[in-house]
């Protein structure tokens, strides 16, 4: 039984207590004012038992509060924790994919050729030119292919020979390369195309063509003689890549 129970019962003797005394006074009948005496000493133990009833529940409800409440911070405190750890796992989740993506573009570099690039270095070898192909870049190149016209000296109506076409007033000759397509260049790789013995005085231009798998460049250079030979004019020397 809980306090509120005992408490209507108390208000219920108390009731009877009051009934109880006015009938013994009116009727002149101590008996019943001794039974509304014995109501109302009723009444006071129910009224005492019911403020003990009533602070246990109390008590009980405030620790029920507590509990709920620590429950509450527990489950706040797991929620937050829960939280920390999806930002930390969402936050290497992004790291692995930014790593992921590195390397697939890296991977996609080393397939493609990436930035990496390929250049002639003129080489003279007595009256003639040689023609190193030299890769320069991180990545590998692939399916080279090397175009090296050689500028002659005619003007533009002068007389053209047959198979030259003609470049800025001058005729242009393509000339026979020893190795003029090349599956693969790796890092750092130097080899001979070819070399031209044709060299003019008192200089000779040369325009090139490499083709590779991530794009393509053009080069000039000129070849000039010199009291001590032939020699690689670096001032004149150009190029222009393109993706």
């Amino acid at each position: 039984m809980d306090g509120t129970s005992v408490g209507v019962i108390a208000i219920i003797v108390a009731a009877l207590a009051t009934f109880a005394t006015f009938i013994g006074q009116q009727m002149g009948k101590p008996k019943w004012v001794y039974a509304g005496a014995s109501f109302i000493l009723g009444s006071a133990l129910l009224q005492c038992l019911t403020l003990v009833l009533s602070s246990r529940e109390s008590s009980r409800f405030q620790q029920e509060i507590r509990r709920s409440n620590r429950t509450a911070i527990e489950r706040d405190n797991e929620i937050q924790r829960l939280q920390r750890e999806g930002l930390t796992r969402a936050d290497k989740i992004a790291d692995l994919s930014q790593a992921l993506a590195a390397k697939n573009e890296e991977l996609a570099n080393y397939v493609s050729g990436g930035s990496s690039f390929a250049v002639i270095q003129p080489k003279t070898i007595g009256d003639s030119v040689e023609f190193l192909l030299r890769q320069q870049g991180r990545y590998p190149l692939y399916n080279l292919r090397v175009d090296v016209r050689r500028l002659t000296p005619e003007p533009l109506f002068g007389a053209v020979v047959f198979g030259q076409s003609l470049f800025g007033g001058r005729a242009e000759l393509p000339l026979r390369l020893a190795r003029p397509e090349i599956q693969e260049l790796g890092i750092g790789e130097n080899i001979s195309v070819g070399r031209d013995s044709g060299l003019h005085s008192p200089s000779t231009d040369y325009l090139v063509w490499i083709h590779a798998r991530n794009g393509w460049s053009q080069q000039r250079f000129t070849v000039r003689a010199t009291a001590s030979g032939w020699v690689v004019d670096k001032g004149q020397q150009s190029t222009r890549f393109f993706r």
